[in-house]
């Protein structure tokens, strides 16, 4: 049995997952339901104009939205992700 600790893995990695992940997902839920990214893209742009412009914080209430929907409108291109390098093989 090994009882070593596995090796953290590299910085940001989780959130890159969950990136590519969030990715996947809503291009199959795109490809099930052709116009949904689109309509959550919508929902999203209400959302961001109904935060009133005076609270303290609206600068990293507006990044967030930002980013947002920059993910959505990445994952409702035609040609999807950009290509990934492959991951490096497990040294054994």
């Amino acid at each position: 049995m090994n009882t070593e600790t596995p090796a953290p893995p590299p910085p940001h990695a989780q959130a890159g997952a969950c990136a590519y992940l969030l990715h996947v997902l809503l291009q199959e839920a795109e490809r099930r339901q052709a116009g949904f990214i689109g309509t959550v893209i919508a929902g999203v742009v209400r959302d961001h104009q109904s935060i009133p412009g005076d609270i303290p914080e609206k600068p990293l209430v507006d990044a967030i939205f930002e980013e947002t929907l920059r993910i959505l409108r990445h994952a409702n291109e035609p040609f999807g992700p950009p290509a990934l390098e492959p991951a490096p093989r497990p040294r054994g």
